[in-house]
């Protein structure tokens, strides 16, 4: 098992980024891992640890405004930066592991941010996988916050404006106790600049879907209370991908990494990355779906 480390990059604009990675020596292909709201990269040390015994090269940021990375805890300033931020860390990771396929997976928000990078410069990865991909205005989130939130986010941008329930997010009771007490893990209200970000990541991730074109692999949990499933059938029905896959897991909730069935998740996207970087070692592109329980 390659050693776990710690180590950041310095952005466009100076700022330096934490992220936590294991290299495998040698590595047969490369993944960077983009965390969800609220939490950071350490909360995926699991994922990082369980696709590098495999063989490939992980590399998980903490986005700004979150982890080791935020100055003012769950606030981002600016949303297009952290998507430039992955592109960064992608020069890093090209250059440490030249000739490598390289594959995204995001989660939540991250699921979000990998859309937008995929918008950006998808022909830079070989493959994406989209776990309960936030490119949906959950329902509790008021029509009316949501019309206002551009001036909340200029006049008042670290406010605390909208509740978010993470208790919810797992079945798993030591994951949910875990997060009380991780002190990089923010609890709070979504701030008014980081929840318009989000919500102008959204309008941006679903007009343009229908350009993404690379193999994706879109899964969530049938009772996620975080992000409606209708944002991982959109993704999927609107790609346009001729490898896609939607893998819906019945019964578990958002953060299907972490939920008792995990390693049935785990296996599902072992199977597609598998397929996929051997693909690419052989110099041409997958066909096919992933091999799921409920497509």
């Amino acid at each position: 098992m390659p050693a776990l480390s710690a180590n950041s990059f310095t952005a466009d604009d100076g700022k330096k980024i934490f992220y936590r990675a294991a290299e495998p020596d040698p590595a047969r292909a490369a993944l960077i891992v983009l965390h969800g709201l609220g939490e950071h990269s350490g909360r995926y040390t699991h994922v990082i640890e369980h696709f590098a015994a495999r063989g490939l090269a992980v590399f998980a940021p903490d986005h700004r405004g979150h982890g080791m990375t935020a100055e003012i805890p769950g606030y981002v300033k600016d949303m297009n930066r952290v998507v430039t931020d992955v592109s960064r860390l992608l020069d890093h990771v090209n250059r440490a592991h030249p000739g490598l396929p390289v594959f995204l997976l995001g989660h939540s928000l991250g699921g979000l941010l990998a859309m937008l990078a995929l918008l950006r410069f998808q022909e830079r990865f070989a493959g994406a996988v989209l776990s309960a991909p936030g490119v949906a205005v959950p329902d509790n989130v008021s029509p009316l916050l949501v019309k206002i939130a551009g001036i909340l986010s200029a006049v008042a941008p670290t406010l605390p404006v909208q509740h978010f329930e993470f208790d919810e997010v797992c079945r798993d009771p030591d994951v949910v106790e875990a997060t009380k007490h991780d002190p990089l893990f923010y609890r709070g209200r979504i701030r008014a600049r980081t929840g318009y970000g989000i919500i102008t990541g959204i309008t941006a991730a679903r007009e343009g879907a229908d350009r993404i074109s690379l193999p994706l692999l879109v899964l969530h949990g049938s009772e996620d209370r975080s992000v409606p499933v209708e944002a991982s059938r959109f993704v999927h029905e609107r790609a346009a991908s001729p490898d896609k896959a939607l893998v819906i897991f019945p019964g578990l909730y958002h953060e299907i990494l972490n939920e008792p069935e995990r390693e049935e998740v785990f296996a599902t996207i072992d199977r597609w990355l598998d397929e996929r970087a051997a693909a690419h070692a052989r110099g041409r592109t997958a066909g096919g779906t992933a091999d799921s329980p409920n497509r």
